[in-house]
């Protein structure tokens, strides 16, 4: 996607899902998985958990409880403003996005199984700004739309090696289109307004292998390990153009190319590291903590000659979580459960983009609760995230935003026991 000189922007145009920075790249990533584990800053990579469905480590899904399978849905709600010299008069935006659907079992009792469907990352804004005419010092106003984003199919697999070690894969298939419309403002310059829709299609594989260890410290205090590793893949697609004469809101435009194709466009994603540590007392009170690095500098995705580039990314967040249970009949079985769940955690996030020399950095808090219905199989956890993403240094935009997070997870026993 093409950039746009941030120093010349001037207004923000608010929109659904609008963050200033999707622009580039193939979007803003997604860092929060959505999952059970949200309201600890996603630290998960070491955890296990018999009910949820922890997405960041594949290794997990063996310590899924037996003979059950469970469903968990996502949505969010978002509300941004924004800060910098750019930005004339205060702005807010808002969005409610559905983010994941998640079903996984134990298909034995040393293999558990997901599949799903997430978004990977979301390229959604619309501003304005100001293209200079080459050969002159005049500049025409220009609004810039952008919409799409990369979706995420995944089946995931884990295996338990003994009592102690499990190992995982996750084979995912990304895929999906961006569009970056430009209206030209400038009747005097080209007789009528100009549209440009530039529209990227991209689609490829990608694979995360996952390992675990959780081993008994004492009586009380039990120790996880938790390591992932993403192969570097390449996403492919193609690129076409149109373009139409006239403004849009009076009327239709007249067309002037129509989804003429320009060739082919790839993007490359690299390898990827991360490892996570927890300690859990009395299994209730759980600390952790996770480390990710992408070499994103060694995948060769061009720029286009724009003034931004990419850098290797780091994620960084730590979590706590306290959650007493209790012992209850369940179809004629006794279960234990817990009563409901507490989180907190932190998060520190240095992106893949740098835009005038100044990596773009995410960081925030966030809380989480999980309640039980004591009447259905139904569970629930809403989680809040309060954070700053990118800065206003050198002209660019700080975006300041919080988050509001709802898990609904239902699970059930199978019909008949599928293995014993």
């Amino acid at each position: 996607m093409s950039a746009i000189c941030f120093c010349t922007l001037g207004t923000l145009h608010a929109q659904s899902n609008i963050s200033v920075y999707s622009m580039l790249g193939i979007g803003n990533i997604r860092q929060d998985n959505y999952d059970y584990g949200s309201g600890m800053g996603g630290a998960t990579r070491s955890l296990r958990d018999g009910r949820f469905i922890l997405e960041s480590n594949p290794a997990s899904l063996p310590y899924l409880d037996d003979h059950f399978f469970a469903i968990e849905l996502n949505g969010s709600f978002e509300s941004i403003n924004y800060t910098g010299t750019p930005i004339k008069d205060p702005i807010r935006s808002n969005q409610s996005q559905f983010q994941r659907f998640a079903m996984a079992t134990k298909l034995t009792k040393w293999w558990g199984a997901a599949w799903g469907l997430k978004q990977y990352s979301s390229s959604n804004y619309s501003l304005y700004g100001e293209k200079n005419i080459i050969g002159t010092s005049d500049y025409i106003t220009t609004y810039y739309e952008g919409t799409g984003g990369i979706n995420q199919v995944y089946f995931s697999n884990g295996l338990r090696l003994n009592k102690n070690f499990s190992l995982g894969l996750n084979s995912s298939y990304l895929f999906g289109n961006m569009t970056q419309t430009e209206y030209l403002y400038g009747a005097n310059y080209i007789g009528n307004e100009l549209n440009t829709a530039n529209r990227l299609y991209y689609a490829g594989f990608n694979f995360t292998g996952g390992l675990q260890y959780q081993g008994n410290l004492s009586d009380k205090i039990r120790l996880g390990l938790g390591l992932t590793a993403t192969k570097k893949a390449t996403l492919k697609g193609d690129r076409s153009l149109s373009m139409s004469s006239g403004d849009p809101d009076n009327g239709a435009p007249t067309n002037i190319i129509s989804d003429s194709t320009l060739g082919d466009t790839r993007f490359n994603l690299p390898d990827q590291i991360g490892g996570g540590l927890s300690l859990t007392y009395n299994r209730t009170f759980t600390i952790a903590s996770d480390y990710q690095y992408g070499k994103w500098e060694d995948v060769g995705n061009s720029t286009n000659g724009y003034n931004y580039g990419y850098n290797n990314s780091s994620q960084l967040s730590f979590g706590m979580s306290y959650a007493p249970r209790k012992v209850l009949l369940y179809n004629g079985q006794y279960l234990e459960m817990e009563k409901f769940r507490l989180q907190a955690g932190a998060f520190f996030n240095t992106e893949y983009v740098n835009m005038y020399g100044q990596q773009i950095q995410d960081k925030g808090v966030s809380l989480g609760i999980g309640l039980f219905s004591k009447r259905s199989s139904l569970s629930y956890l809403i989680s809040l995230q309060y954070g700053t993403r990118g800065t206003t240094t050198n002209n660019l935009i700080q975006e300041n935003y919080f988050k509001l997070g709802v898990t609904l997870s239902y699970r059930d026993l199978w019909k008949k026991r599928r293995y014993n």
